[in-house]
């Protein structure tokens, strides 16, 4: 379908992991690794929290940023897990067990 319209349009692909892209896609494509700027991938987390009216207790705001940094680049990963652990308007991860059980 791509070598039959390329005269004719454009193709705009999108992935979150490359090497998941057969090989002669990859080869009929231009790459651009887009990552968004952390501080900015940061923020738009903690956006989100504050207006789901998410509680963020003190002692819970370090393992909030690790949880947020262990899934950088991944957005979709890192609200997943925000949503996981944000039970009853307050974010909780089970510090008992650490990181550990964290899916990024």
């Amino acid at each position: 379908m791509m070598e039959e319209y390329a005269n004719f349009g454009r193709f705009i692909l999108t992935c979150n992991y490359l090497p998941k892209i057969t090989e002669p896609i990859r080869s009929r494509c231009q790459i651009f690794d887009i990552m968004p700027e952390y501080d900015d991938f940061m923020k738009r987390c903690i956006q989100i929290l504050l207006t789901e009216k998410i509680e963020i207790p003190n002692d819970e705001k370090g393992n909030l940023k690790s949880l947020i940094s262990s899934c950088y680049p991944d957005l979709r990963k890192a609200i997943n897990n925000l949503q996981k652990y944000s039970v009853n308007g307050k974010f909780t991860l089970n510090t008992k067990t650490g990181m550990e059980d964290v899916a990024c």
